[in-house]
């Protein structure tokens, strides 16, 4: 017989194994495109992102409408493939996963020396969950392992001010709700409020730095750019570098990643203009570039830091090591009578093989696979001692026998 039990893999150690406590952080570098084709018509633009490396794919695209003179809204769609590590507590796994996103962003500018733009959005995620199968974690269990994808929604709501030294700050509200589609256990949901900030400033002529933090419910994200912008052939580009970190929560892994990129604007753009109408300088400043309807499709309105899926495993005992229930078996049978007693009530465990060894009395057996010891009614009145053993693939134990056969009448 073989004694399955499910236990919660996080909670409960599985029998034998070293259970990780704690998710690794995924590291890569990667390579981001960002190109913007020529307008469809001056009240329409398009924008492409690529990003990937070795163990990272991200793809998506934008279109961005130009309502009015101050109203602006984008759609975009999103795929993310990510290979990323899960530690199990039969060991790490890495697996490639994937997701699809839709997002939409709503902008209103203001023309006034404090405020820039209130913006709002909402999108929405699906990452795919997959199967490992099972893995022998230890002679004494199994682990069920399974990647569970989560369905995501969450909207922002904030708003873009100017800056000191004329740089741009953002600041913005957000709402999460994330579920986690389990299938050895029930689903996980996380939701709840948060927000963040983004600055963009000028450090010298033609060079930004860009700096931004997330605080969301099911994880924390931090980014950093330092981007060097230009012009060529009266197109607008952008040579950078960037990095970013996300801390998962609720069993959300972690990742950091570096990277090069280059944006390239070849739209017709009307930053000159309109920054010149609100009296915020060249179309090539960071304010002017904030007002830009294309560079503002350029990013995208949708732009998940990393797949949200976590590890769901159930733990399956298979064999239970030989252990003695107390410090001896004492047992009392009756001259002239067949006795029995139950061997498997001093030593517990899963498929034990029994046996007896030391000093074992005449004719004094055990049944190998029941564990029933049978004393004959020839065995003489006195004390004995002997061992019972049991043995299985997990291991052996012993208990000490005391045999006392009393004399009646």
């Amino acid at each position: 017989m073989i004694i399955t039990a499910s236990l919660p893999a996080w909670e409960v150690e599985c029998l034998g194994c070293r259970c990780h406590n704690s998710d690794s952080t995924d590291k890569f570098l990667v390579g981001r495109v960002v190109l913007q084709p020529e307008n469809i018509n001056r009240f329409c633009a398009t924008s492409f992102l690529l990003e990937g490396s070795q163990d990272l794919f991200r793809g998506s695209g934008t279109i961005g409408l130009d309502l009015s003179a101050d109203d602006r809204m984008k759609v975009t769609g999103e795929w993310l493939s990510q290979n990323s590590s899960f530690n199990f507590c039969s060991g790490t796994k890495k697996r490639w996963i994937h997701q699809w996103a839709a997002g939409f962003a709503y902008q209103h500018l203001f023309c006034n020396p404090y405020i820039l733009s209130f913006d709002a959005g909402v999108c929405y995620s699906h990452a795919f969950g997959r199967s490992l199968g099972t893995k022998a974690c230890s002679t004494q269990s199994d682990v069920k392992r399974y990647i569970a994808g989560a369905k995501a929604f969450d909207a922002t709501l904030g708003a873009t001010f100017f800056s000191f030294c004329d740089g741009v700050l953002s600041l913005f509200a957000t709402y999460d709700k994330v579920e986690y589609k389990k299938k050895y256990f029930e689903d996980k949901e996380e939701k709840g409020f948060g927000g963040g900030v983004k600055l963009v400033q000028p450090v010298i002529p033609c060079v930004d730095l860009v700096v931004g933090a997330e605080v969301r419910q099911p994880y924390n994200y931090y980014n950093a750019e330092l981007n060097w912008v230009s012009e060529l052939f009266c197109y607008d580009y952008t040579l950078g570098l960037f990095g970013a970190y996300t801390q998962g929560k609720g069993g959300l892994c972690n990742d950091g990643r570096l990277g090069v990129q280059i944006a390239v604007n070849l739209g017709s753009t009307n930053c000159r203009e309109r920054a010149a109408s609100c009296g915020n300088g060249s179309g090539r400043s960071v304010i002017g570039r904030a007002l830009d309807f294309n560079n503002w499709v350029m990013t995208p309105a949708v732009y998940r830091p990393k797949v949200l899926a976590v590890k769901d495993q159930d733990c399956v005992i298979t064999c239970v090591a030989p252990q003695a229930v107390g410090t001896t078996f004492d047992i009392l049978g009756i001259e002239g009578e067949i006795n029995t007693f139950e061997g498997y009530e001093a030593l517990m465990g899963s498929n034990l093989s029994f046996s007896l060894t030391g000093s074992v009395p005449s004719g004094v057996t055990v049944d190998q696979t029941t564990g029933v010891m049978i004393v004959p009614p020839t065995l003489e009145a006195g004390e004995y001692n002997f061992t019972l053993r049991g043995v299985n693939q997990c291991g052996s134990a012993t208990t000490p026998v005391f045999l006392v056969i009393v004399r009646v009448g």
